[in-house]
């Protein structure tokens, strides 16, 4: 009798283990229905809060100002910020760049980013360009940073170009109307987060070619 209940007990055991091993299914249903819930959530977005004084689809033009203001006085000689037309938006684009050591926005690998306003004056998209640093050592550092930020969101979707004969790597991390891309090119000294919405996304690929690896990932949901 007794040996019969260690027996009882050793197979109950294995039994758990192998749940474990392989990830109970009800495990994995709440987890497909988190991301479910938390998809039918990004759809419902009408902004995406990208910097801590800048929502896409919400900041304007008149809000940037001052902030830019702000960085070039506190760093004189430093930082340049110019204005032009933006072809993507149809509205204006402000450029921030550096040549310091220190970077732009507290972070040393930032070079340059550029945010584009449509005709209403309201942010439609930020390009962040970063230093990938020697035998790239800030790649990984920069993609798990830009993981971490997005992670309420979405998960990174690896791209393959399928076309194209570089190694160049691509994330897109899909946030209901909202995409942001992450280019590691196999050449070029900076790696590119491009911050927008899927309409824009797609105009741009559509015009550089290298829309086909995206597949349906930029239709709107």
């Amino acid at each position: 009798m007794h040996h019969k209940s260690h027996s009882t007990r050793r197979v109950t055991l294995l039994k758990l283990g192998a749940v474990l091993m392989m990830g109970s299914p009800v495990t994995s249903s709440f987890a497909q229905q988190a991301r479910g819930q938390q998809a039918l959530r990004n759809r419902m977005l009408q902004s995406l809060p990208v910097l801590p004084w800048l929502e896409l689809g919400e900041t304007t033009l008149n809000q940037v100002r001052p902030i830019a203001e702000s960085m070039i006085n506190s760093n004189p000689g430093k930082v340049l910020v110019a204005y032009a037309d933006s072809a993507e938006t149809g509205g204006t684009f402000m450029n921030f760049a550096t040549a310091s050591k220190s970077g732009l926005l507290d972070d040393p690998t930032l070079q340059i980013f550029r945010i584009d306003f449509d005709e209403r004056d309201r942010a439609q998209m930020l390009v962040m360009m970063f230093d990938r640093g020697w035998k790239d050592k800030n790649v990984q550092p920069i993609l798990e940073r830009i993981t971490r930020k997005l992670a309420p969101y979405t998960a990174p979707i690896p791209l393959t170009d399928a076309d194209s004969e570089a190694t160049d790597k691509t994330y897109l991390y899909d946030i209901g109307k909202f995409a942001v891309e992450l280019r590691v090119p196999q050449f070029g000294s900076y790696v590119t987060a491009t911050f927008t919405t899927k309409v824009l996304l797609k105009k741009l690929r559509t015009l550089d070619r290298s829309i086909e690896m995206f597949k349906s990932y930029l239709d709107e949901n």
